[in-house]
């Protein structure tokens, strides 16, 4: 208390600690800052003694502790069934990469150094996620594909190119439809359902075809941004979150019709 009060009454003095440690505590400073190493390095040592055992086990053991040698984040996991999960991991010493975990061993799935953003979408031994694909010159003439990845045989599909989508994710109930949300040349972004197969939105009402890829706009409000789509349970309808100058709002999209529902008012 005393220490804070001379702190508080003499905060224009240089050298403040040193010169209050010694006229409260009366103990010598660099004595102070030895003792205070001291008593940190013990409990480092205390903490780190769970983990020297990792040390002398076998380099080929699958163990989180082994792989994860360095900090590691695991993002946006979805399970698979009741023992299998899949997750991106990223460090800032690797690249990034999806994998599957299953019982405490990890195994590397595929790595996604451009994958925009972290989401991504499972279905059927399938995933779905944006890719960047940067122009070699200028940045805004960039944009962001969707590939869908099939685990089982190690094969890629490009379903769009040369637009920007994001957080694509597949109807629970048709597999020959995907939602994911577009940016035009002018930062204005839409909800969107594409059909891969260009068997569900072949009418007026589709906006692009892009590589045999048919668009349909659900709402394309040029001062409303859009973020995590996800489907309802049935696939009929679109959750997602707007955000615009009111603040933002959980809404839900008609596929089919386009009508919006509020599920909370626009707010901060």
């Amino acid at each position: 208390g005393d220490c804070l009060d001379d702190i508080g009454s003499s905060w224009w003095k240089l050298h403040l600690w040193g010169t209050v440690s010694k006229k409260n505590i009366n103990i010598n400073f660099n004595d102070l800052y030895n003792q205070t190493i001291d008593d940190l390095e013990t409990k480092w040592i205390d903490e780190d003694s769970a983990y020297k055992a990792n040390d002398t086990i076998k380099e080929n053991d699958t163990s989180f502790y082994i792989r994860n040698k360095f900090y590691c984040s695991y993002k946006n996991p979805i399970q698979i069934n009741d023992s299998t999960v899949i997750a991106l991991k990223t460090s800032n010493y690797k690249t990034q990469k999806l994998v599957e975990i299953t019982k405490n061993k990890e195994k590397t799935l595929l790595s996604v150094p451009y994958l925009l953003y972290s989401t991504f979408s499972y279905r059927d031994g399938k995933i779905l996620y944006s890719q960047l694909s940067p122009h070699p010159r200028w940045q805004q003439e960039g944009s962001a594909d969707i590939i869908e990845y099939d685990l089982n045989l190690n094969k890629y599909r490009i379903i769009t190119s040369n637009a920007t989508f994001f957080t694509p994710i597949y109807n629970p109930k048709d597999s020959s439809l995907i939602a994911a949300i577009m940016t035009d040349d002018l930062d204005n972004q839409s909800l969107t359902i594409i059909s891969p197969n260009a068997e569900f939105f072949k009418n007026k009402n589709f906006i692009k075809k892009n590589k045999s890829v048919y668009i349909k706009s659900i709402s394309d409000i040029s001062t409303t941004t859009f973020s995590y789509p996800v489907f309802s349970n049935d696939g009929q309808s679109i959750y997602v979150i707007e955000t615009k100058a009111d603040g933002k709002a959980i809404v839900k999209y008609n596929i089919h019709s386009g009508k919006k529902v509020m599920i909370t008012s626009y707010s901060f």
